[in-house]
């Protein structure tokens, strides 16, 4: 029995490899076919194993009953090829909406920004990032008490090499540009002390009589 269409989410693509792609189980659900009967679409194609190899992808996923089940990431000339078996007036429709997707992800990543080498490294520094701060945090819960981690802050930079860093911020640091400076300490919200803006203001001063001590060295030289 076909289950009913989608009308309400739109086709949803992935990027591997740097080129867009959607599931069967997106495909099934859009147009209104059980999952089982799109695989076995996809299994009976008449097409060549080197199209087969390039464009359905076979993959696994974990259904309602948490089991593994297989399915498959199409290209667009995967897709194409099965949807032109759907036929009827919504399976036009959606294969319209899937043109348009595949049209709209192949012009994001055709952008100069987007190459798929920008993406592939895009994930791959996240990735980086993510497994860096898993460690640091894990290791401040590790070896500190509840008040060295609840609610801690973190800076995540990455430095020349490309290598990610993870660190812990004070909960009274600002990480902001110099020239937002005093514009953050004249916000109402910020309170800082006499203490420290006697310091601040101290501080300024003393780099400011340097300033002008050296450009007055430089006039009369």
């Amino acid at each position: 029995m076909a289950h009913s269409f989608s009308h309400t989410s739109a086709p949803a693509l992935t990027v591997i490899g740097g080129q867009p792609t959607t599931s069967s189980i997106d495909v099934a659900r859009h147009f209104g076919k059980q999952h089982k009967t799109v695989l076995r679409a996809i299994a009976n194609l008449d097409c060549s194993p080197e199209f087969n190899e390039r464009n359905f992808a076979l993959v696994e996923y974990t259904d309602a009953k948490g089991e593994q089940r297989p399915a498959y990431q199409l290209t667009r000339d995967g897709f194409m090829f099965l949807a032109m078996g759907f036929t009827g007036k919504d399976a036009a429709r959606w294969k319209e909406a899937y043109i348009d997707a595949f049209n709209r992800m192949e012009a994001a990543l055709a952008n100069a920004a987007h190459t798929p080498e920008r993406v592939n490294m895009a994930y791959a520094q996240a990735a980086a990032v993510a497994e860096q701060a898993a460690r640091s945090v894990f290791g401040a819960v590790m070896a500190g008490a509840d008040e060295d981690w609840r609610g801690a802050r973190w800076l995540f930079c990455l430095s020349h090499t490309g290598q990610p860093q993870v660190q812990p911020v004070a909960h009274d640091a600002l990480v902001l540009r110099l020239a937002e400076l005093p514009r953050q300490v004249m916000e109402p919200g910020t309170s800082p002390t006499n203490r420290e803006l006697v310091e601040l203001a101290a501080a300024c001063n003393q780099r400011l009589a340097q300033r002008m001590a050296h450009d007055a060295k430089m006039l009369l030289n």
